[in-house]
């Protein structure tokens, strides 16, 4: 029930340069007990001064032999569980076209394999599921003449794109063609198709480039060693987590080595909201206690 008495900075020097002389002449505990009363400090201090640990920031009184210089503060004890950052991965983009009352489904479907292929050769990975980016066509057309079985359409297409995560618009924009005479109906809409292609499609990988979508797509790597968690609560813990960052937008398990203890997590993120980067950012979290290790 009595409160503990913390030494002052001069009482500790004081007992600092006293102790040396008193244990020299013999019973150093009831020497160090006697200059500590005499400084006003309680009895039962010696035992907090004399064995407290380098950790501490009070200076420890050494012993007979020792030497009484002041500590070095120790590290702490690295954790067992590793984490680095891979290669970029592939930002995912869906195309969807759905061609108005007017359309057909042959223009809708030829713009949307052109424009997947072109976003394809650009860097990007097909997911209808999951997309980063969406870009939606819808295509209109008319039939401007017709003679006998030779066709002649024209029409536009309204292009939009967009980033999932916040409903971001990356571009928007109205394209209008008109195609060949052809004979045969199909051959006149994929002559039209063709006229319409290359626009949209330029359009497309430039509104879908990096600089303008602002994410990008990491493979987090993490090795766990500890016992004291399993992996499936460690993965939860994870995507928990990393998807609460401000400026994450997308955290999944991507793969996983039950033998080695090896998870991938594909993480998609703004870089302008994580100025420290992506791995000081998730070592940075409470409780998962992970180790950046470098690449």
């Amino acid at each position: 029930g009595v409160p503990e008495q913390v030494p002052s900075d001069n009482v500790l020097v004081r007992v600092r340069e006293f102790l040396p002389d008193a244990v020299k002449q013999g019973d150093r505990t009831m020497q160090a007990k006697r200059i500590l009363k005499s400084l006003g400090l309680s009895v039962p201090l010696v035992l907090l001064v004399a064995g407290c640990r380098s950790t501490n920031t009070i200076v420890r009184v050494q012993g007979l032999g020792e030497s009484t210089t002041a500590p070095t503060p120790q590290k702490a004890p690295a954790t067992d569980t590793m984490m680095r950052v891979a290669d970029a991965d592939q930002l995912h983009v869906a195309v969807t076209a759905s061609p108005a009352a007017n359309a057909d489904e042959r223009v809708a479907a030829g713009l949307a394999k052109d424009v997947t292929g072109a976003l394809v050769k650009a860097g990007y990975s097909v997911d209808a599921k999951t997309p980063d980016v969406a870009v939606s066509l819808t295509p209109e057309i008319r039939e401007k003449d017709r003679l006998g079985s030779s066709h002649v359409f024209e029409g536009k297409v309204d292009a939009h794109a967009e980033r999932v995560a916040d409903r971001k618009i990356l571009g928007q924009r109205v394209f209008k063609a008109g195609g060949r005479r052809e004979l045969g109906r199909d051959k006149a809409l994929d002559a039209l198709t063709a006229a319409l292609a290359p626009d949209v499609r330029e359009w497309a990988v430039n509104v879908c480039r990096p600089g303008n979508v602002g994410l990008e797509a990491r493979t987090v790597q993490v090795k766990l060693r500890s016992k004291k968690v399993s992996d499936v609560r460690f993965a939860a813990d994870f995507v928990r987590q990393v998807q609460g960052i401000d400026g994450v937008t997308s955290c999944k398990l991507a793969g996983q080595d039950y033998g080695k203890r090896e998870m991938n997590f594909r993480v998609v993120y703004m870089p302008e909201k994580l100025p420290q980067g992506l791995l000081n950012a998730i070592a940075d979290l409470p409780g998962l206690q992970l180790e950046p290790q470098a690449p």
